[in-house]
């Protein structure tokens, strides 16, 4: 019962490491979509702005078509991120929900290992005493 006690414990310090790990890698999942959804607005207004010059023809600004196009590409590849970077998200999140509800589990069966533990000591003591 020692033996068992002990890996579990060991499984359940396990279990929190990993949901640690796992929460550190959704902030990180998060903080890079932020970055992506801000690098994704730059280039939008960027390229509204140019549309817009383009489309009165003030300023005397020369746009030309090959930058519009790497701004909507540019734009396309941020979207894609985006998405990318909530799914990720997301697989994490699912991640955490999962070791979160098997550490609850382990944690159980530490506290019922543990009341054996007591019990069974405490019937050992009652028959050392008996006898």
């Amino acid at each position: 019962a020692v033996v068992s006690t002990q890996s579990t414990g060991d499984r359940v310090e396990e279990l929190a490491l990993d949901k640690e790990m796992a929460e550190e890698e959704k902030e990180c999942a998060e903080l890079e979509a932020e970055r992506s959804r801000e690098q994704y607005e730059e280039v939008k207004q960027e390229l509204d702005l140019m549309k817009e010059e383009i489309g009165s023809g003030s300023g005397g600004v020369a746009v030309d078509n090959v930058r519009i196009k790497q701004l909507e590409m540019q734009g396309t590849q941020l979207r894609e991120a985006v998405v990318k970077l909530k799914e990720v998200n997301s697989r994490d999140t699912k991640k955490i929900e999962a070791l979160t509800a098997q550490l609850t589990k382990e944690q159980a069966t530490v506290a019922d290992l543990s009341k054996l533990k007591v019990d069974l000591e405490s019937e050992l003591e009652e028959y050392r005493t008996k006898w």
